[in-house]
């Protein structure tokens, strides 16, 4: 008899990156962590692909653990495919005593910073050959291992490595503290390595750097104080004082090479037979934390690992804060069309709270009841479903016959999803420059309010889909085309992004729409002539601290013909604190919406539709060129309001005119009410549309309809279009179909 040739493998199927286990494709919902557990039968029939997690906390090839580990898992489930997560920077006490040098050293003089909790103990450094040597083979030797014991099990690994697996670098920040990384020696020898390649002469570094006393010998790791420094504002000069922007794109590739070593380690070992991934990629909370760029390690080599044939996958959570039910979302962390561009699977930590949760994690989303529970869980799930990813859900919060229940129904979703084509539906294409992070002081509020708070508070409620692609991915063969294209925070714009931009964006009659300060640096320093250049619009600045909040003055345009004067729609890029004898704004009392310096428009070829309060100059303007129309907005932050007026200015499809959350693709919508009334659903086709999780059906051969649903509810519908209807193996609402 023949052996079966096991293999396990991410490709594309039906228009999406896609798990096969074996050749056959699933869509990829895992039990999370199940160390040491028991489990209940009626929790592993919500896993129908049998997929779970074990942990291996530490980095050595000790065997024994390993094997208690999975014999405990396959006795109560004995088709488990398991993945594995190994913590890669948990080192055996004598690892840790032979190579001091090699640990993590703090501007303090300590070795020890906490680890996602109140434990603390000593890290490796990033940089250390001896333990990256010393961690590829142990990945070697388990891969071979498991490979051998259990080729049918192992479906691959999880990597992890900082604060709680997700390539954060320790001490950034540590329980209320901020440890200041990383001035090992292992780091400084790894630094002045890499200067050495930038730099081909001392003369060059010196010029960079602003300083005529660096060398290649002396060249050091940035002191705290000087990580704070900037030139202008937030900005720093990328022509001089390049000291700490070096440091960073240093251990933002330093990540990235280790994180693929790890993953070409196991794949060859392998066989290519398994997967290989883990927590990288959370660029877009990258400035969550005050003290400086909480993420850079995983963000700042992101285009190395997306281009990476070993990394098949990429696991991060959804955003922490703003999660409640209704007024939050449950958006990603990460730039989720780039991964899917390039060929990769979301797996998602799916750590969604429940009433089962601690009160403690009400900061987290954690609602009160059942009800509210199974609302969110189906919210965080549309997500999934509209984006085509998977994930593992934290199954201790899930302990109840009704979530159960839920979870079950929302598998059969997913088994209806993957019979369909998931490719992403049109929407608006929303642009994130990595390289631009680098140029800024490392404590700012400006990339929360970008890339944060505006993304969480404001994008899933346009109305319109909208997808996430870091700028070079506009060059990419298989990029979509849309009709709106946002730059949240493209600054730094040398001659070739500029180029880039123009050919591939500024044309075929897109909208483009620009924040804050595009193209205000580049390699030659600061430029507003850069700037105009590339926006077409005349830009300038007070080199001043104001509060940026918007206020509109043109009710006549068609991005604003809507909007009411003095109304709350009328005001955008400040949270409104309350209101106050019937006046609707009160934004300027948010002190996270100053920023320095203060840009405006300067262009008398340009609408101006509106202002910035604090120094009474044109914020937001329109100007039409011969084949492309050119947006500015002085404001980090725009309102969701705003930009569905855009949209549909550009001719995109608006979905829904209400301000709740909407997910969609080609075959699914997904609401998430934040306001209880009707809602009134627009199809860019006619289709069969159904609620499929309280199998209804909504109408046939419809372009729109109308729910009236209740404040905090989440509603999943199906497309059916004409051609599928009554075809062999597609939906209906037959009892034996019904999900």
């Amino acid at each position: 008899m023949k052996e079966k040739n096991y293999r396990f493998e991410v490709k594309s199927f039906n228009g999406a990156p896609t798990l096969f286990l074996s050749g056959r494709p699933v869509h990829g919902w895992i039990m999370g962590r199940v160390t040491g557990m028991k489990l209940k039968d009626s929790m592993i029939k919500c896993f129908p692909d049998h997929l779970y997690i074990l942990s291996i906390p530490v980095t050595e090839f000790e065997t024994a653990s390993v094997e208690k580990n999975i014999t405990n898992l396959l006795r109560q489930d004995k088709n488990a495919i398991i993945l594995f997560h190994l913590k890669t920077d948990r080192m055996p006490q004598w690892w840790v005593e032979k190579y001091p040098d090699e640990l993590i050293l703090y501007d303090d003089g300590g070795r020890k910073a906490a680890q996602c909790g109140p434990e603390k103990i000593e890290n490796p450094s990033l940089a250390s050959e001896i333990w990256l040597r010393y961690s590829c083979g142990v990945i070697s030797k388990l891969t071979e291992y498991l490979k051998e014991k259990y080729p049918e099990r192992f479906l691959g690994f999880y990597f992890g490595w900082g604060i709680c697996g997700e390539w954060n670098y320790y001490g950034e920040p540590d329980m209320n503290d901020w440890r200041c990384p990383d001035f090992s020696p292992a780091m400084v020898r790894g630094f002045r390595k890499w200067l050495r390649k930038k730099y081909n002469t001392v003369q060059e570094l010196q010029r960079a750097w602003g300083r005529d006393d660096v060398d290649f010998e002396s060249a050091g790791v940035p002191e705290r104080i000087e990580r704070f420094r900037a030139d202008i504002g937030f900005f720093k000069d990328p022509s001089k004082n390049a000291q700490v922007s070096d440091y960073y794109m240093f251990i933002g590739e330093l990540a990235a090479d280790v994180f693929i070593s790890f993953c070409k380690t196991a794949k060859e070992k392998s066989g290519g037979s398994i997967i290989c991934g883990g927590g990288y990629g959370g660029i877009m909370d990258i400035n969550i934390c005050a003290y400086l760029y909480f993420g850079f390690t995983t963000a700042g080599g992101i285009k190395k690992v997306l281009e990476s044939p070993y990394v098949d996958f990429y696991s991060t959570p959804y955003s922490y804060y703003s999660r409640a039910i209704g007024d939050g979302d449950c958006s990603y962390m990460c730039l989720t069309e780039s991964w899917r561009l390039h060929g990769k699977i979301r797996l998602g930590d799916n750590d969604t709270r429940t009433c089962l949760a601690e009160p403690f994690q009400e900061v987290f989303g954690r609602p009160d009841t059942i009800k509210d529970s199974i609302e969110i869980l189906k919210r965080d799930f549309g997500q999934h479903l509209v984006r085509a990813s998977g994930g593992w859900w934290q199954h201790k919060w899930l302990d109840h016959p009704w979530f159960i229940k839920t979870i079950r129904r929302l598998n059969k979703i997913s088994d209806l999803a993957m019979k369909y084509d998931r490719s992403l539906s049109d929407g608006i294409a929303m642009i994130v420059d990595v390289e631009s992070l680098f140029y800024q002081k490392m404590t700012d509020i400006l990339m929360f309010k970008l890339l944060y708070e505006q993304r969480m508070k404001e994008f899933g409620r346009i109305g319109v889909p909208w997808h996430l692609y870091m700028l070079e991915d506009i060059e990419h063969q298989e990029m979509p085309e849309y009709r709106v294209y946002v730059f949240l925070n493209a600054f730094y714009v040398d001659e070739k992004k500029k180029r880039l931009i123009k050919e591939k964006i500024c044309r075929k009659n897109n909208v483009v729409v620009w924040i804050y300060a595009p193209g205000f640096q580049s390699e030659k320093g600061f430029s507003t002539q850069n700037m105009e250049e590339l926006t077409g619009i005349r830009i300038k600045y007070e080199n001043i601290s104001a509060n940026a909040e918007i206020k509109i003055i043109n009710f006549d345009h068609a991005i604003t013909k809507d909007i009411h004067q003095d109304s709350k729609d009328s005001f955008f890029g400040a949270r409104r604190m309350f209101e106050w004898s019937g006046t609707s704004s009160h934004g300027h009392m948010d002190h996270t919406a100053w920023v320095e310096p203060v840009f405006y428009a300067d262009d008398p070829e340009c609408k101006i539709l509106g202002k910035i309060i604090s120094i009474n100059r044109p914020g937001f303007v329109v100007k039409e060129m011969k084949e492309w129309t050119s947006i500015y907005c002085a404001s980090p932050m725009v309102s969701a309001k705003i930009l569905r007026n855009i949209c549909r200015y550009a001719g995109v499809h608006i979905y829904l005119e209400t301000e709740d959350l909407l997910y969609a693709n080609k075959h699914f919508i997904v609401i998430h009410t934040k306001q209880e009334g009707l809602k009134v659903i627009k199809l860019p086709v006619k289709a069969n549309v159904y609620e499929v999780f309280d199998n209804r059906i909504v109408g046939k051969k419809i372009t729109q309809f109308k729910e009236d649903l209740p404040a905090k509810k989440t509603a999943i519908y199906f497309l059916e279009y004409r051609s599928q209807s009554n075809s062999k193996g597609r939906f209906s609402m037959h009892p034996q179909n019904q999900v």
